[in-house]
């Protein structure tokens, strides 16, 4: 009998883990089928600034220059908040490490996501700032990461910005990285219509250095949000998958279980009955 109470304790925990990996399922999949729809509503804006980014990487560079290149470089490293996520986390916080312990001069760290956070402070690696970012991003929930990011560049507090984060390859498939925000590079081609002599340059109003450093501060925010939407997709994707498996792997074992189970309870009837029998024989 007390073997088959913990058969049914462990059949009553196996449903329980899986009613909340299924639960946890698909509120990963509404946050993962809401960020698509917003890659889908960005994309052609996103495209807009990279096209600018790489016809005008010197201007932009002018536009906003490291006033003080003594100064350490900013690692922002984009987590989930939370985990359960498989190695979505693991891949991503092993590269944010190489990087800071390959970098050449000091390195300020600040985070985005709580798993990050609470990594850093575990291995006692100070964090200059933590942004809290929602697992489902608008534009407008990032501006204040940008905000402070251009802050700190622009009062020569930072020499280099980059961001350390998972690149969102399919549902399957995120890939981390490392990129550089600021200072914007030159541009490795013009990919634009040429300007043919005698053309009459183009009218800004108010002025060139105002548009331009207008057009830079638009496609770094467009950076930042573009990377902020990879990591989101790409731990939400994570998610989703990690909770699949654990769903399927509960059915199983809940299937298994159960089969012992009505094994057990078939056993303890059968021998009853041959008990019963040979007590009215005797």
């Amino acid at each position: 009998m007390a073997g088959l109470q913990n058969l049914k304790k462990q059949l009553r925990s196996i449903r329980a883990t899986g009613q909340l990996a299924g639960a946890m399922k698909t509120v990963s999949s509404a946050k993962y089928a809401k960020l698509g729809a917003l890659h889908v509503a960005y994309a052609g804006y996103a495209q807009a600034a990279d096209r600018l980014r790489g016809r005008f990487g010197a201007e932009f560079a002018a536009a906003l220059p490291c006033v003080n290149p003594a100064a350490p470089e900013g690692y922002l490293v984009l987590s989930s908040n939370r985990g359960l996520c498989g190695g979505y986390n693991n891949e991503l916080l092993a590269e944010a490490l190489r990087r800071l312990q390959a970098a050449a001069r000091p390195c300020v760290v600040m985070t985005g996501g709580r798993v990050a956070e609470a990594f850093f402070q575990a291995r006692r690696t100070p964090v200059r700032q933590s942004f809290r970012i929602p697992d489902v991003p608008g534009y407008a929930d990032v501006q204040p990461l940008c905000e402070e990011l251009l802050r700190l560049f622009c009062a020569g507090e930072l020499s280099a910005l980059y961001v350390v984060y998972q690149h969102f390859r399919n549902v399957l498939t995120q890939t981390p990285g490392c990129e550089r925000l600021l200072p914007f590079g030159p541009a490795p081609q013009d990919d634009g219509p040429a300007q043919t002599a005698g053309q009459p340059e183009l009218l800004c109003l108010p002025d060139s250095r105002t548009v331009v450093r207008a057009a830079a501060l638009t496609c770094f925010r467009s950076g930042v949000y573009s990377a902020v939407l990879e990591a989101a997709s790409g731990a939400q994707a994570a998610t989703m998958m990690a909770m699949r498996s654990a769903y399927d792997n509960a059915e199983e074992s809940s299937a298994r279980l159960e089969l012992e189970l009505n094994r057990r309870r078939q056993s303890e009837v059968t021998a009853g009955v041959i008990e019963t029998s040979s007590d009215f024989e005797q």
